[in-house]
């Protein structure tokens, strides 16, 4: 099994006076390892066309980029995410699918916008 962990936005949290807000329901996610998994990301902002983020991070490590992506742009990720996908939902969701698990993918993940 894999443990993945989630962590509401921790870049947008002062954001969240004026309205802006990310949020990730799960905090804690087993998979298999070769099984996919989708990641929950759920957000509000009067930004009509925000870029959201997905990050990565090792315990003691800093925030790796995976992938962002706006309505208005196509997918950009990062070198070694080829397995990663988002896409960006009509219910303001921002989905992060990671196929084929490996035991490597056991992080936390943060989704974020700007």
């Amino acid at each position: 099994s894999l443990v993945l962990f989630l962590e509401d936005n921790i870049i947008d949290l002062c954001k969240k006076i004026k309205g802006n807000v990310v949020h990730q329901e799960d905090s804690l996610v087993y998979v298999k390892e070769k099984a996919s998994i989708k990641l929950a990301c759920n957000y509000t902002t009067s930004n009509a066309s925000p870029y959201l983020y997905w990050y990565q991070q090792y315990p003691g490590d800093s925030l790796k980029f995976i992938l962002h992506k706006n309505k208005h742009s196509s997918l950009d990720s990062a070198p070694g995410f080829s397995r990663f996908d988002a896409e960006l939902g009509k219910d303001d969701t921002f989905h992060l699918t990671i196929e084929n698990v490996e035991i490597t993918d056991s992080a936390v993940y943060f989704c974020a916008f700007s």
